[in-house]
């Protein structure tokens, strides 16, 4: 069981689901069963997996599980101290320019450093959605894949690791980093000619940074997977 691959599936199919008693792990058929977010967002309205792990993979799923909240809570506090970027000069909340200076570093140090025991205690086999639509369960044995295929012919299909799953044709990832490319040089003139507040600088590296993520989305190859219409979630 050396060979891995993914298996992805429509979101809509999920609460019907029939998933195989092996241990997407190790293909083990002693399993434990833990409820997994099918996404990187646990909180999240959409249903839950039901995922087989053997015993090992089950307590590093679990301990991912209970470290979502306070990742929550750590991704909140960062987001609001860095939101004082665009206040203006001067004391805000009783503190000077400077010490919220220094806070925003020290977010910055505390995620980059927490994100690496969340990353350690993150199983390989975590279900993630991509494209909107689709759920995929990465890194399974083969003959654990071909099970859930099995179990779910109308579904469930095997893909190779690493090949991405792509929501649009690459014409419109085209489109959009064409746009992003536009909006950072209109926001660059203006800031030139002191037409928008100097704080908005940062638009221009995020419009960027979004720009060659459109083009590398557009140019990587990708899959656009298709389904019967009464099991994609398609009106």
């Amino acid at each position: 069981m050396n060979e891995r691959v993914d298996v992805i599936m429509p979101v809509a199919s999920v609460p019907d689901l029939r998933v195989p008693p092996l241990a997407v792990t190790t293909g083990d058929p002693r399993v434990e069963w833990v409820d997994m977010p099918n996404g990187t967002w646990a909180f999240q309205l959409r249903p839950t997996m039901r995922i087989p792990y053997d015993p090992a993979g089950a307590v590093r799923a679990r301990r991912h599980l209970r470290a979502l909240p306070v990742d929550l809570a750590i991704r909140l506090v960062f987001v609001l101290i860095m939101l004082t970027t665009f206040v203006g000069e001067g004391p805000f909340l009783g503190l000077s320019s400077d010490t919220w200076l220094w806070a925003r570093l020290g977010a910055i140090i505390a995620v980059i450093a927490w994100s690496f025991p969340l990353r350690r205690w993150l199983p390989e086999q975590y279900p993630v959605t991509q494209a909107g639509r689709v759920v995929r369960v990465p890194h399974l044995p083969c003959e654990v894949a071909e099970e859930w295929v099995r179990l779910n012919p109308e579904t469930v299909r095997i893909v190779a690791e690493n090949v991405p799953v792509r929501r649009y044709r690459p014409r419109v990832y085209v489109i959009w980093s064409a746009a992003c490319f536009a909006g950072a040089l209109l926001v660059g003139v203006a800031l030139v000619r002191d037409a928008v507040p100097g704080r908005l600088w940062l638009a221009v590296p995020a419009l960027l940074i979004a720009a060659v993520v459109a083009i590398v989305k557009g140019a990587a190859p990708g899959l656009r997977p298709t389904f019967p219409r009464s099991t994609d979630g398609s009106r």
